[in-house]
């Protein structure tokens, strides 16, 4: 061992050298001079190729749940076992909806050039609906600025049209060409929602007790019904079921009256209380009186090719319509019977159904639970857990 002295500020500082260092470090060196002499060096690292996931081939079980201001996104779920496929952002209070044949995905949104302030930009994204690559944004005058509801924003069913519900602060409804990206207003006084009907149409529903309609192959002009419902004592739930190849929509009152309405012809074609199809008293609008009454966020889902209406129910008063659904009632509007009252685990705040040969329901619960049962037989199939309060949001047929 060798030893240095060095004075500093009056002392002695001794750095020892240890030879035994310098001959782990050159142990350590041999055996790789040794490999590479050899010429055995490890083999390269391969390079990496970086890859994007891309959504399989469409189909009617794709289900999408859009939430609501500060969620972030959209979530792209398989139906069948409640898998997450991809998300979708999302603006302010969007709303969202699929392309007939589900090629893309429409996000009529608001944005703001400094996040929570700034210039508000109105617009529709639009996504790819396999990459969920952003294609492009078509710009809007402006968009009602709410709680997402998917009557606010419609495509046609050719796939041409949306049609975007607007307050400000006069009621109407952008009609925007997805192609060119043009759009027209269509003033609706009076009356609220865009509900698309076959290939050129809309609906709106009124204050007066009435619904309106527009054809835009014929003239941007509002045509109205009669009055068919009270609005003041007994309105209609926002969320109605439509069928839009068919032009019909099926529309519940707070005290569970079904008014069956043709949205191209604006007029009401039937009209009857759940509660009697059940063999039960009637609920009147009526404070005091505790009936069964529909309620919750999306209160009825209805499947076209059976003609069956899944429809959210509890026990409670007149004005309790945002109350959760404790039964499913399956209704089958042909012969106006209530076929099944199906008891819930945990309350459910809104239902859909998708639209083919082999249903599923999709109930969105209370706490924020995704359960799916056959619409058939409403046999349990899956469930997830925290997919959060959001609307839930199918293809069309």
């Amino acid at each position: 061992m060798c030893t240095r002295r060095i004075r500093r500020n009056g002392g002695f500082m001794h750095i020892k050298t240890s030879l035994r260092l310098a001959s782990a470090l050159l142990a350590l060196a041999l055996p790789g001079a040794a490999i590479a002499a050899q010429g055995r060096l490890p083999p390269p690292l391969e390079e990496e190729v970086s890859d994007v996931a891309v959504m399989g081939a469409p189909g009617p079980h794709r289900l999408m749940l859009a939430g609501g201001f500060g969620s972030g996104g959209a979530q792209i779920r398989d139906g069948e076992d409640g898998k997450l496929l991809g998300t979708v952002s999302l603006g302010g209070l969007a709303n969202i909806a699929y392309s007939p044949d589900q090629s893309r995905i429409y996000v009529a949104e608001t944005i703001w050039t400094k996040g929570n302030r700034g210039t508000r930009q109105d617009m529709i994204s639009v996504y790819d609906g396999r990459t969920l690559n952003l294609q492009e944004e078509i710009s809007l005058p402006g968009r009602v600025f709410m709680v997402p509801r998917r009557t606010n924003f419609s495509i046609s069913t050719d796939g041409a049209r949306a049609y975007m519900y607007n307050f400000d602060p006069s009621a109407s409804v952008n009609v925007v060409d997805l192609a060119s990206g043009d759009v027209h207003v269509v003033d609706i006084p009076g009356c609220a929602h865009a509900m698309a009907w076959g290939r050129t149409g809309f609906a709106v529903i009124c204050g007066d007790g009435s619904i309106g309609s527009v054809d835009t192959a014929k003239a941007l002009e509002l045509t109205r019904s009669a009055a068919f419902f009270d609005a003041e004592n007994d309105p209609l739930f926002e969320e109605a079921a439509i069928d839009p190849q068919a032009g019909k929509g099926v529309f519940l009152s707070y005290t569970g009256i079904i008014h069956e309405v043709s949205l191209g012809d604006a007029e009401q074609l039937a009209a009857w209380p759940i509660q009697e199809a059940a063999g039960l008293e009637l609920a009147r609008p009526d404070d005091l009186q505790l009936a069964w009454r529909p309620g919750g966020g999306v209160v009825s889902a209805w499947h076209h090719a059976s003609n069956l209406l899944f429809v959210l129910m509890h026990p409670g008063e007149h004005w309790t319509q945002k109350e959760k659904g404790t039964q499913l009632w399956v209704v089958d509007l042909t012969t106006r019977e209530v076929v099944e009252r199906v008891p819930l685990k945990t309350p459910v705040t809104s239902v859909e159904v998708s639209q083919d040969a082999e249903p599923l329901l999709y109930l969105i619960t209370e706490d924020g639970g995704l359960e799916v049962l056959n619409a058939l037989d409403r046999s349990e199939k899956t469930s997830v857990s925290n997919v959060g309060s959001v609307v839930p949001v199918t293809p069309m047929p």
